[in-house]
């Protein structure tokens, strides 16, 4: 059955490494196991007997996963390393400073980089077989630390490996790193919940300015390093990769008015490894971490709103960093990506995926208006293509139907092509897909879903 314009396409991720953890999270020695009847799934089947290889835990609980998967026509496009926390017990690579709502020991960085278990995980990925077929399983940035991001990438050049790299629900800093750390504007030792850390506070970079002449609004992308450094950029651009805009205005960054900041003093917290890999100062090490469960059940919402055009100004960044790269299509690689789980603060006009037309016509809107505001600020030049996707200059408008197809390819189209791309031609086998024939929803869910056949 061939896949229409208004199927929905489901595509399977895990976000955490954890979730591949065996044994219950912080409850070591603790299997977490079930007991499997004869009609049950392959999945379910898989879930119920231990690892044969303890010490290689992460690869062969993927490698397990995956098959187990493939016996149910079902595949797994990619898998988080980290996320908010951090597990011992399924430590792949130390993760970005990202919950400032909560304080528990698990929130605060901790280790150094990518951990050699991490570095089997991706090797055990990236080599995946399946029936005699090469199968890869991508890897997604999202949630690493700065220091873990740079290892994978080197850790990809060292083996020659070159698939896409995905970065499913980010902003930018708007920062090389080279640039970022010389923004840094306050940095002290401090032991948060028992744990080591370094707090920093980066001055944010202005990506432009929006208003009347009587109140203007300053709009800053948000520096904390889980965002994307241009380095970062380059990197997923030139795996041919995706990068997904969060729809979290948390994530995107702020404004102000008069010139005030409202949020720019917030500070986010290293581990004590990571900050003097980057600063070169200091020489404690990190403490070790008690308990997670109590951090994982605290999770709890917030309510503030933040206007579209910071989600805007990401993108518009991503575009100056592909146009210093010398590419013109910049804009393919840019899709949505959010978590619509309760806990996010989601841009005005984009609170769920049925207002995807509002959001269309908000972006159709608010591009042109961040770029000229981005170009008074940094001397970019024009970043959104003319027509025919031709480069044209900031004395000419954007063209409508490029603008638009910029748009749809933003919020639907890149994410598409990128799936069947990567799968082939035949986009149903393996991926799963779910054909559902609706009246009029050309929109694919952006972030990671599941669904089974």
């Amino acid at each position: 059955q061939a896949i229409g314009d208004n199927d929905i396409i489901f595509a399977l991720g895990i976000e955490g490494g954890h979730n591949l953890c065996r044994d219950l999270v912080a409850k070591k020695g603790w299997s977490d196991v079930g007991t499997a009847g004869a009609n049950d799934d392959a999945l379910w089947k898989d879930f119920c007997s231990p690892l044969s290889a303890p010490a290689a835990r992460s690869a062969e609980s993927l490698k397990r996963l995956h098959a187990a998967l493939w016996k149910e026509n079902l595949d797994l496009l990619y898998v988080t390393l980290t996320h908010l926390t951090h597990i011992d017990q399924q430590l792949l690579a130390n993760h970005a400073f990202g919950m400032k709502m909560l304080n528990h020991a698990s929130f605060f960085p901790q280790g150094y980089g990518l951990e050699q278990e991490g570095k089997d995980f991706i090797t055990a990925a990236y080599e995946m077989k399946a029936d005699g077929k090469s199968t890869p399983v991508l890897i997604d940035t999202k949630h690493m630390s700065l220091k873990s991001r740079m290892d994978f990438y080197d850790y990809r050049r060292q083996n020659g490996y070159t698939h896409p790299i995905i970065a499913s629900h980010v902003g930018v800093t708007g920062y090389t790193l080279a640039e970022w750390k010389l923004a840094k504007a306050h940095a002290a030792p401090a032991v948060k919940e028992g744990v080591k850390v370094n707090e920093v506070v980066t001055e944010p970079k202005h990506c432009g300015t929006y208003g009347s002449i009587i109140v203007k609004d300053k709009y800053h992308f948000n520096p904390w390093s889980i965002n994307l450094m241009d380095e970062d950029i380059e990197e997923v651009i030139e795996s041919k990769g995706m990068i997904g805009v969060s729809l979290d205005v948390r994530i995107l960054g702020f404004e102000s008015r008069l010139g005030k900041l409202l949020s720019g003093e917030h500070a986010e917290y290293l581990s004590v490894n990571e900050y003097n890999w980057l600063f070169g100062r200091g020489t404690d090490t990190d403490t070790a971490l008690v308990d997670t469960k109590t951090a994982e059940e605290a999770l709890i919402p917030g309510k503030d709103t933040r206007q579209p055009l910071a989600l805007c100004f990401n993108i518009v960044h991503i575009l100056a960093v592909g146009k210093r790269m010398g590419l013109t299509d910049t804009w393919k690689y840019i899709s949505i990506g959010s978590d619509f789980d309760g806990l996010v603060n989601p841009v005005q006009l984009a609170e769920d995926c049925s207002l995807r037309p509002a959001l269309e016509s908000t972006l159709m809107r608010w591009l042109p208006v961040a770029e000229r505001a981005y170009d008074q600020e940094h001397g970019s030049g024009a970043l959104l293509p003319g027509v025919n996707g031709t480069q044209r200059s900031m004395n000419t408008e954007p063209d409508l139907q490029m603008l638009k197809t910029v748009v749809r390819g933003v919020l639907y189209e890149n994410g598409r092509s990128f799936l069947y791309n990567w799968y082939g031609a035949d986009v149903k086998q393996p991926l799963a897909v779910e054909a559902m024939k609706m009246a009029d929803v050309p929109v694919v869910k952006a972030k990671k879903e599941s669904i089974k056949k």
